[in-house]
């Protein structure tokens, strides 16, 4: 891979973890300490919007400031072609509500990647 281009192979199983930023799962686990009836319960923890891959791309080059083209491979198999944590239960037993949406995440993720790892 050259500079200014991304293996979209990797790099898609680690962005797949971003749809859920710390403050968010902070906040749903403080919720969840308070809350009732919530025992056993399995509950998912996201930004509550679904993020396409190429939006990813396009989020990510501007807060950059780069043009990254990223390099299409075919499938795996196994894939999920569209994919959508479902917040609902999370909110009706909850409250939660997301506190961070996905691109300020995604600033705040590179932001500690730039003073932490470089």
């Amino acid at each position: 891979v050259s500079e200014g281009e991304v293996n979209w192979d990797k790099l898609k199983r680690v962005v797949g973890l971003a749809v859920h930023f710390l403050d968010n799962v902070i906040e749903a686990n403080l919720l969840a300490a308070r809350a009732e009836h919530t025992a056993g319960e399995v509950l998912n923890i996201a930004c509550g919007k679904a993020v396409t891959v190429n939006e990813t791309i396009d989020i990510i080059n501007d807060l950059l400031g780069k043009k990254i083209k990223p390099i299409y491979t075919d499938p795996r198999p196994g894939d999920i072609k569209h994919s959508l944590a479902d917040i609902t239960l999370a909110g009706k037993l909850l409250g939660f509500k997301p506190t961070v949406p996905f691109k300020q995440g995604l600033q705040k993720a590179i932001d500690w990647y730039r003073e932490n790892l470089l």
